[in-house]
C-alpha cells in the first residue's frame, strides 16, 4: 500500500509533534476532548497558488472543538509568517506557530498550530487529493 505524502501534511505533523512538548494548563474546552485523529474542514481566507485557487483549511484538532478553532484559525493564517515555523500571537496562554506552504505564497502562516499543554489545534490548506483529510 503506498502512502500520499503532501508538504503540508508533512508540516501539520511535525507542528504535532512539537506541540506534544510544549507549554502546559488545562484544555480551553474540557468537554470537547477529542482524538488526536480529530478535525474538520472548514473555509477561511483565500489562497491560490500552482493554478490552485481555494478557501478551505483542514483542522487538526486535540481538546477543543471546530467552532472554537474555526475563528481562531481565520485571524491565524493571515499573520506574516516565513518558510520556518515562525512564532505567532494566539488565543491567550497558547503557543503557536505558522509557516507558509509554499516559497511561491504570501509570506502568510498558511499552515501551523497552536497549543497549550496537550491541547492544540492545527490548520493547513485543504485539498481533496491528497491533503490527509
Amino acid at each position: 500500500m503506498k502512502a500520499r505524502v503532501t508538504i503540508a501534511g508533512l508540516v501539520c505533523g511535525v507542528l504535532g509533534l512539537a506541540a506534544a512538548g510544549v507549554g502546559a494548563g488545562a484544555p480551553a474546552e474540557p468537554s470537547a476532548a477529542l482524538t488526536p485523529a480529530a478535525g474538520c474542514v472548514v473555509t477561511g481566507p483565500s489562497y491560490s497558488a500552482g493554478g490552485m485557487t481555494s478557501n478551505k483549511y483542514r483542522l487538526s484538532l486535540k481538546g477543543v472543538s471546530c467552532s472554537f478553532a474555526t475563528p481562531w484559525m481565520r485571524k491565524l493564517v493571515t499573520k506574516k509568517a516565513g518558510k520556518l515555523p515562525t512564532k505567532i500571537a494566539g488565543p491567550a496562554g497558547w503557543k503557536c506557530i505558522g509557516s507558509q506552504v509554499a516559497p511561491a505564497w504570501p509570506l502568510k502562516a498558511y499552515q501551523g498550530e497552536c497549543s497549550k499543554g496537550t491541547t492544540f489545534f492545527g490548520w493547513h490548506p485543504y485539498s481533496p487529493a491528497g491533503s490527509g483529510a
